[in-house]
């Protein structure tokens, strides 16, 4: 098995120094998805678009019958050439007489040329996951490698020497690259990145993603979506679902926050964070994410998903205020977060002491769901806007009573969203809502009416969205 990928490898390797550009492995025959070629390599041709030019195939030996198979193939890629990788070495055919012939040379318009596609990047990062799981890594480690490879290629490219990738030979050149970019780019370097001395596993991700765009949004997107299907609530961190993120964004939409600060309070990976992030305006948008690793990683994504603006903080957002070196209580026109659920902190826990929060007076441990939106109520301005998903017990329980006298003290309840059953699964079975929070300007002001909603399915979310901004243009009252 391992000398089959060897061959793999050295296959593309030779197409690539032959002249193709790209080389695809395991590709789908475009008239019989039952049929696969195992290697087509193609040109890159102006205005970004791929020519294929021949179809490989690694077999254990030629035979005549093999041939015959090949040809079939080609055919359906309607390629001029056909090669043949055996023990013994490389034969050329001509894809249409099926004649030998001696070795072509082939020629691309385009010196570098990748693909936009948001099918073909997804099948680039599933063969990612799969390569990794194939050397032994565990779940929680791919997140780490596969942002390193795409903050090298981003580094590479705007060292205007992104060919540079193809040439990288070992473990030490690739960390040593790692080690540059983040220099490059202001991110903590992260030491338990290796590849466990499989230097044949760098070779494949190599090839592998030679493919992909260097700095693109689409590969931020692809990339939430690869690792969320291949870890999940396991691991100890959660990426919003599409229909999620797209409700906080809508709703962020219908705020029109066109000025001052915004901040997610448990960024992650930063998911949440740059949906939000299209439909706002602010001045400074940041995210604060206590896990070292995932904050390495959040800032990562900002460099290859072209959110450079998107500011990542390391923190524990509780104390936040003990690290910034400005004041950030009333400073933020925006403050939202889904925050960690079933988490509750002693009193007595070592790292925190809770005096400083409400929420906190009389009570031997607190939710954590609960600090964090008192932290954002205080971080928020007069008039500011905070966006908070909440299990539903706290909108009931007398535990939390506190918290909800404090929630009506210091903001106008502008909206209650009650999302259906399971819309966080994974990451948790229970209930929640998405609270939509005005900080009052003064103590005394009051709220005439209330949007509230109850979207049987995360398919009735738009519908939801589009309600919500009637609502805030005074078009339609609801109860």
């Amino acid at each position: 098995m391992l000398q089959e990928r060897q061959k793999v490898t050295e296959t593309i390797n030779y197409l690539q120094e032959k002249g193709c550009h790209i080389v695809r492995t395991e590709v789908e025959s475009p008239s019989n998805k039952r049929k696969r070629a195992d290697l087509v390599g193609y040109i890159g041709m102006e205005g970004n678009d791929l020519l294929p030019k021949v179809v490989a195939e690694i077999r254990p030996m030629l035979k005549p019958e093999t041939i015959q198979q090949v040809f079939s193939i080609a055919q359906d890629f309607d390629v001029p050439y056909v090669l043949i990788v055996t023990l013994e070495g490389k034969q050329w055919f001509s894809a249409k007489t099926l004649l030998p012939i001696t070795e072509p040379a082939f020629e691309s318009e385009s010196e570098y040329t990748f693909t936009i596609q948001p099918e073909m990047i997804s099948q680039v990062f599933k063969k990612c996951v799969h390569l990794f799981s194939q050397y032994g890594y565990m779940v929680h480690e791919v997140p780490n490698f596969l942002a390193s490879a795409l903050l090298i290629r981003s580094y590479l490219y705007d060292r205007k020497q992104i060919l540079k990738w193809r040439a990288i030979r070992d473990i030490t050149e690739y960390q040593d690259l790692f080690y540059e970019a983040c220099i490059r780019y202001n991110i903590e370097y992260l030491n338990d990145i290796n590849i466990k001395g499989l230097s044949q596993a760098l070779k494949e991700l190599i090839v592998l993603m030679d493919e992909l765009p260097v700095q693109h949004t689409q590969l931020k997107n692809e990339f939430f979506s690869v690792i969320t299907s291949a870890s999940g609530k396991s691991q100890g961190y959660y990426i919003p679902s599409v229909a999620i993120s797209n409700l906080f964004k809508g709703i962020t939409k219908s705020l029109q926050i066109k000025d001052g600060k915004s901040i997610d309070l448990n960024v992650g990976y930063g998911a949440l964070l740059h949906e939000v992030a299209e439909v706002i305006n602010a001045r400074t948008i940041q995210g604060i994410e206590r896990n070292q690793a995932i904050s390495t990683v959040a800032k990562m994504i900002s460099v290859f998903g072209e959110r450079p603006w998107v500011e990542i903080i390391t923190s524990d957002p509780l104390w936040f205020e003990r690290t910034s070196s400005e004041n950030i209580y009333s400073s933020y026109s925006l403050a939202f977060a889904i925050p960690p659920f079933g988490l509750s902190i002693e009193k007595s826990a070592a790292n925190y002491d809770l005096e400083k929060f409400r929420v906190a007076v009389g009570r031997r441990k607190v939710d954590m769901a609960e600090l964090l939106l008192e932290q954002a109520i205080y971080m928020v301005q007069p008039g500011g806007h905070i966006l908070y998903l909440v299990p539903e017990g706290m909108l009931f329980s007398l535990p939390s009573r506190i918290t909800r006298d404090l929630i009506k003290e210091e903001t106008i309840i502008e909206g209650v969203i009650s999302l259906p059953a399971h819309s966080l699964k994974p990451y948790t079975g229970i209930k929640t809502s998405l609270l939509i929070l005005r900080k009052k300007q003064d103590r005394n002001e009051t709220a005439s009416e209330l949007f509230m909603s109850r979207p049987e399915s995360v398919e009735d979310f738009e519908e939801t969205i589009r309600d919500f901004s009637n609502w805030k243009k005074g078009e339609k009252s609801f109860e």
